[in-house]
C-alpha cells in the first residue's frame, strides 16, 4: 500500500472494520456514537475521520488509532485481525462473545 494515510485508504479500513464485525452502518453508528451522516462521509471519502471520532471507534471496538490512520495491525483484537485478513465476516454470535451484547441491542452512547 503506497499511501496508508490517504483518505481513500483510511475509508477502506473503516469499511473493512465495520464489515469484519458484521455490522450495518446503522448498528455501527449506534455502537461507536457517531451520527450516520458523519459516518457516511468517512466511508464515502468526503471527509477524513477526525481524531475525536476515531477515538470513539477505538473505545467501542478495540482497534487502535494506528490501525485507522496507518494500517498497523499490531494492536488489533485477534478475531478482528483474522476477519480482516481473510476478508470474512464474524461467525454468528461472535459479536456477542466479543462484546457481551447483540449489535441490535446497542444503545447510542
Amino acid at each position: 500500500m503506497k499511501h496508508p494515510e490517504s483518505v481513500p485508504t483510511i475509508a477502506r479500513r473503516l469499511i473493512g472494520t465495520r464489515n469484519a464485525m458484521g455490522l450495518t452502518q446503522a448498528s455501527w453508528c449506534r455502537l461507536v456514537g457517531i451520527t450516520p451522516q458523519a459516518w457516511s462521509n468517512y466511508e464515502s471519502v468526503r471527509h477524513r475521520i477526525n481524531h475525536d471520532q476515531a477515538l470513539k471507534v477505538c473505545k467501542a471496538t478495540g482497534v487502535s488509532p494506528d490501525w485507522i490512520y496507518r494500517g498497523l495491525t499490531a494492536r488489533l483484537p485477534v478475531s478482528l485481525a483474522t476477519n480482516l485478513q481473510t476478508g470474512g465476516g464474524p461467525r454468528p454470535g461472535a459479536f456477542v462473545r466479543a462484546f457481551g451484547r447483540k449489535s441490535n441491542d446497542i444503545s447510542r452512547a
